[in-house]
């Protein structure tokens, strides 16, 4: 059985977050259900972390196991060939057998982006905090100097 690796993005403005739900469309069940199609097998993907409703991600990772003997770039094609296009697979890769894409990442970016403009943007409206009165940039600094560098947040994860 070997170990997949699978390097992710999408556009999650579709989709109730990465963990699949009963009440609506996730990117982790699109990715189970095209593997499935084309592995012809059941296959349990686990991604290296979730994310919410609507929030969009440029490189998640996640793993899963299979017995198919398939070459990496073929499986990427095949991938982006069935998935909807609002999800893109960057990478397929047989990994170590202990990897484990939630407790191997040694780290997570997330980035929020303010519009500060007088006009909203049909691009940006959903990747941005729209904000049309001038920004007080100073107090902004002062605000972020303690979120500026690297930070334990194991104290707001659930065991």
């Amino acid at each position: 059985m070997k170990n997949w690796k699978l390097v992710i993005e999408y556009d999650g403005a579709g989709y109730c977050g990465w963990q699949m739900q009963p009440n609506g469309r996730s990117v982790q069940a699109e990715l189970a259900e095209a593997l499935r199609t084309l592995l012809r097998e059941p296959v349990k993907v686990k991604g290296a972390g979730r994310t919410d409703a609507g929030v969009h991600a440029l490189g998640q990772v996640a793993d899963f196991k299979s017995a198919v003997d398939i070459e990496p770039g073929r499986l990427r094609w095949q991938l982006n060939a069935v998935l909807p296009r609002d999800i893109v697979v960057r990478e397929v890769a047989i990994a170590d057998d202990g990897f484990d894409a939630r407790r191997s990442a040694v780290a997570r970016t997330y980035s929020y982006f303010i519009l500060n403009r007088l006009y909203p943007s049909a691009f940006w409206a959903r990747r941005s905090w729209w904000i049309s009165r001038p920004l007080d940039l100073v107090k902004m600094r002062t605000g972020a100097v303690d979120l500026i560098g690297v930070h334990d947040f194991s104290g707001f994860t659930v065991v």
